[in-house]
């Protein structure tokens, strides 16, 4: 059974700093958009992960404590600007 046929579908579906934590992100958008009513919106956000915070991190020496692979439940994906494009 999917969620949308649990719960249904809503006008609005909103996520915050959560896509960067699940292991198949397109799974993840194909449902959330399975929850959205047709015509309605989704709003997504992830970390900034650019250039100038890298430089930042760097330079304070926090870039291996933000990097980490020992952070559980911490970031598996890290995702640009160009990555903005439909779930295929």
């Amino acid at each position: 059974m999917t969620i949308s046929a649990q719960y249904g579908r809503f006008p609005l579906v909103v996520s915050l700093e959560v896509v960067e934590h699940v292991f198949d992100p397109r799974h993840y958008a194909r449902t959330l958009f399975d929850l959205l009513e047709p015509g309605g919106v989704a709003v997504v956000s992830t970390p900034y992960h650019g250039y100038l915070k890298n430089v930042a991190l760097a330079v304070s020496g926090k870039l291996k404590s933000h990097f980490t692979e020992l952070w559980d439940g911490g970031h598996i994906k890290f995702f640009s600007i160009d990555a903005r494009h439909p779930a295929q």
